[in-house]
């Protein structure tokens, strides 16, 4: 099976929210201006990109990150935004504040680059509560200490056997409550980039950032994609792509049939005649 690019994306500038401008978004946010570029080169209108982040530098960023000393104290989406527009010669914006789950009406693609598990927990769940005129595609950058995976899936819609699955319904015990809640109270702030880097190893940013803009320019620039994301593993480096393919994602525990709608039972009605 492939995915064809939607019709709109290829004659509008496709609205993105970049969501998280630290290990991964900073280096996502260069590949996606270049990407930019090198698209509205060959005559595509481009992207109108907002950058979410409420954070601000630290010390430990230094070296994973996309910033320097000077940087320190002052916050990530401004900084990261005003770089791009000024090397790239595009006109992004720049929000310094959390995403809001419930936020996503005006965009047509999500670029998730957060570690917190309740967060895209919540996007989901508020997603599939959502109508929407229009589909909104999810590309969501998760990695662990030497893992990790990029998935693009559908995040609104009715469940169908051509919407892609997203991150949520291919790895589901990475975000029930208990887990999450798990993954985030884990998440304590590193004092040095040492630290860091004994969490998290400094590759598995790059990699994730590298695999996403990947499978962005393989949609643009061939019309269509037969894989949605891949799973990585570092030392030594190893990638598995994931197909588009019901059979692959039901050895992920995804069912392609539409979910069973609410059973409605019959009631008699009361109403009565006007006097």
């Amino acid at each position: 099976m492939k995915t064809p690019l939607p019709a709109r994306w290829i004659e509008q500038p496709v609205r993105i929210a970049l969501i998280g401008a630290g290990g991964t978004g900073s280096q996502l946010a260069d590949a996606l201006a270049s990407l930019q570029a090198t698209l509205m080169a060959l005559g595509h209108p481009g992207f109108t990109v907002t950058v979410y982040d409420h954070d601000t530098v630290s010390r430990s960023n230094l070296g994973r990150q996309r910033f320097t000393a000077s940087d320190i104290g002052h916050n990530k989406a401004i900084l990261l935004t005003h770089r791009i527009n000024a090397f790239y010669g595009v006109n992004w914006r720049a929000k310094p504040e959390a995403f809001a789950p419930n936020a996503t009406r005006g965009y047509d693609l999500l670029l998730t680059c957060t570690d917190k598990a309740t967060f895209r927990a919540q996007l989901a769940a508020n997603a599939s509560e959502a109508t929407y005129a229009t589909p909104i595609f999810w590309l969501d950058c998760g990695n662990a200490a030497d893992t990790g995976q990029v998935v693009l899936g559908q995040l609104n819609g009715p469940r169908t056997a051509e919407s892609l699955p997203h991150v949520v319904h291919l790895f589901p015990e990475q975000f029930t409550r208990e887990a999450a809640a798990a993954a985030d109270a884990d998440d304590t702030p590193s004092c040095g980039t040492a630290e860091a880097i004994a969490r998290q190893q400094w590759p598995v940013n790059r990699i994730a950032a590298q695999a996403a803009a990947e499978l962005l320019w393989s949609w643009f620039r061939h019309g269509q994609i037969s894989h949605h994301g891949v799973q990585f593993q570092l030392n030594p480096l190893r990638t598995q792509p994931i197909p588009i393919d019901p059979s692959v994602w039901a050895c992920f525990g995804y069912d392609v049939r539409p979910e069973p709608m609410p059973s409605t039972a019959k009631t008699k009605s009361t109403t009565r005649k006007a006097a």
